[in-house]
């Protein structure tokens, strides 16, 4: 096999255009809740805001992938992050002069989430487009990392960036907007031109995004694998949602403990980093998917029994890492073996899925947080490797179909 390079110029000019406007959207979401709370004190307002950030997953999730698969996708970039950068720069003016018009900034982040839309699909799907497939491993690995070790510094950033006096919260929603504008000046150096395949057939949008449904229903390796990795994610949200309510009531720890542990998390997820020289050369099939998915499970069967040991930070570290091997893998198996003329649809199919299951997820283990909080992390990590044992114990339909073609040939 030859060995491809992933750090071309495309590739280098997409991950540094992700990374910046990625820390300055943390910035901007830590900043906005802090800054709505300093100026109404409404905890109301700032849920109406926020959700209007959210809205468009539920009705534009599909039109993106539609878009993302019709369209050119380093214009819908550059196009996403412009306009996301100027929604950005509109709310840093109203916050210079203190005026918190709210129609104004459910409109600005009602876009903002508009253009995640469009964006997120786009930018999974421009992937392997602009890297070969035997380097597709490789550049998910560092664009996982990537992404985690933006949540980590962003926060950071932002107080810091909120504790001078002469930028606060205007000073930081600028910076973000401008993390957009820079994001895009970048994806226009990117060489890349619209593959034929797309523009073979141009249908309307909702005939586009039947068609894609339909390609993803019938693929039944493809919709089984959402599907079961939709069900992993509740579980694995449990997480997020039961470990403030684990350190408070069972670890009996305040909030500086609480950090630790996302610090820890946060660094697992960074340092899957260091497997990008061995981890690209596995074969990316069912069996090492699911072998990734159930490694996702196994720390978490040693969380409660190991809680109240410093070993618990060394198990919330291997957690991390493990779903970060567990993300690199799946998307490039999805990229890999998705046809490039629905990759687009298919990840926001998806996107889509998952945000339908989150809420699902925070309601079964909010309830459960009430009642078995002390053995819940044990029941989620069974529970994620019995998930993983239809993949590991099924046959590959894929590998057997090349396998057939390879003998009839001979």
């Amino acid at each position: 096999m030859t060995n491809i390079k992933v750090w071309t110029k495309n590739f280098t000019l997409l991950l540094i255009a992700n990374v910046i406007s990625r820390i300055g959207t943390v910035i901007y979401n830590v900043v906005l809740a802090w800054w709505i709370t300093e100026q109404t004190g409404s905890a109301k307002i700032i849920g109406v805001i926020l959700a209007a950030t959210l809205v468009p997953t539920a009705l534009f999730s599909l039109v993106g992938g539609e878009f993302s698969d019709r369209l050119n996708k380093k214009n819908i970039l550059i196009v996403t992050d412009i306009l996301s950068g100027l929604m950005s720069i509109l709310t840093a003016i109203m916050a210079y002069y203190k005026i918190v018009n709210v129609p104004i900034l459910i409109m600005t982040n009602f876009i903002l989430g508009t253009s995640s839309c469009l964006f997120k699909p786009t930018f999974k799907s421009i992937v392997p487009e602009i890297i070969e497939k035997n380097s597709l491993v490789k550049a998910n690995t560092f664009l996982t990392s990537a992404a985690e070790t933006t949540k980590v510094i962003g926060p950071f950033i932002g107080a810091f960036i909120l504790s001078i006096s002469l930028l606060g919260a205007p000073g930081a929603f600028l910076i973000n907007g401008l993390s957009f504008i820079l994001s895009a000046i970048l994806e226009l150096f990117i060489d890349y031109k619209k593959s034929n395949v797309n523009t073979k057939k141009q249908g309307n949008v909702m005939e586009n995004i039947k068609e894609g449904l339909v390609y993803v229903y019938k693929n039944k390796i493809i919709i089984n694998i959402l599907i079961l990795v939709s069900v992993i994610n509740v579980f694995l949200a449990s997480f997020e949602v039961l470990m403030p309510l684990f350190v408070q009531n069972i670890l009996m720890e305040g909030s500086k403990y609480y950090s630790y542990i996302l610090s820890a998390y946060s660094l697992g997820g960074i340092c899957v980093i260091l497997t990008s020289f061995f981890v690209s050369k596995l074969p990316i099939n069912q069996k090492t998917l699911a072998i990734s998915i159930a490694l996702s499970g196994i720390p978490l069967l040693f969380l409660t029994l190991l809680a109240k040991s410093f070993t618990l930070f060394i198990i919330i570290f291997i957690f991390g890492f493990t779903g970060s091997i567990f993300n690199t893998l799946f998307f490039s198996y999805i990229q890999i073996n998705v046809e490039k003329q629905f990759l687009g649809r298919t990840f926001s199919t998806m996107y889509l899925i998952a945000f339908i299951a989150t809420p699902i997820a925070y309601v079964v283990f909010g309830y459960l947080g009430n009642t078995i909080l002390n053995t819940v992390f044990i029941y989620v990590g069974i529970s994620v490797i019995l998930c993983a044992l239809p993949l590991i114990i099924s046959k590959d339909k894929k590998k057997e179909k090349e396998e057939k073609e390879t003998e009839a040939a001979i």
